[in-house]
């Protein structure tokens, strides 16, 4: 079986017969190119336009002894927030496809020295993690990085245990709020 690295795109222009030969990047490969520098300074830019995590981590009510997946977790960012929800009593899955940017959220997690945090690199969305064990599952600015968003949230949704929540704060173009209230009843209802 042939990996994704392997597949070549031949362009040939019908007034020519030369041909060029462009790799196709996986997604995993695309976000950790662009995080290889992004990582270094996104703590320190992303607070100047990255809104309302805070109240999305107070919105997901989450409370001591849930388990918390945070997908796209970036640098962790929200983990400190997260786990003072947790009082020391839980866990924390925190998943991301870019090698730079958990490269960050490992060393966060180790200068915290929190034991309760597992990370996953992997690109979120084929496959739940925890299927059933989750209490809230959060994205924070990272649902409108993956282009399979809609699988995403059906797979966010196979995470959670009854009475489970989902919480994304994202950007989102403003139609005069239409878009995004239907997108928000979406989520609310959980018809995806």
């Amino acid at each position: 079986m042939r990996s994704r690295r392997d597949v070549r795109l031949i362009l040939c222009g019908a007034s020519n017969a030369v041909s060029r030969t462009h790799s196709i990047r996986t997604h995993r490969e695309t976000m950790s190119r662009y995080y290889r520098f992004q990582s270094i300074i996104y703590d320190i830019t992303r607070w100047t336009f990255l809104f309302g995590r805070t109240l999305l981590i107070r919105e997901s009510l989450i409370q001591p002894g849930f388990t918390v997946l945070e997908i796209g977790c970036g640098t962790g960012r929200n983990f400190n927030p997260i786990q003072t929800r947790l009082q020391g009593r839980g866990r924390l899955i925190g998943v991301d496809c870019s090698e730079p940017m958990l490269s960050r959220a490992k060393a966060r997690v180790a200068r915290a020295r929190w034991s309760n945090v597992r990370l996953v690199s992997c690109e979120y969305g084929s496959e739940p993690i925890q299927r059933g064990e989750a209490d809230v599952v959060v994205f924070s600015y990272s649902l409108s990085m993956m282009p399979n968003w809609q699988q995403v949230l059906r797979c966010a949704k196979a995470e959670l245990k009854p009475g489970g929540r989902i919480g994304v704060v994202d950007f989102c173009i403003d139609h005069g709020d239409s878009i995004a209230h239907a997108f928000a009843d979406l989520l609310r209802f959980n018809q995806f």
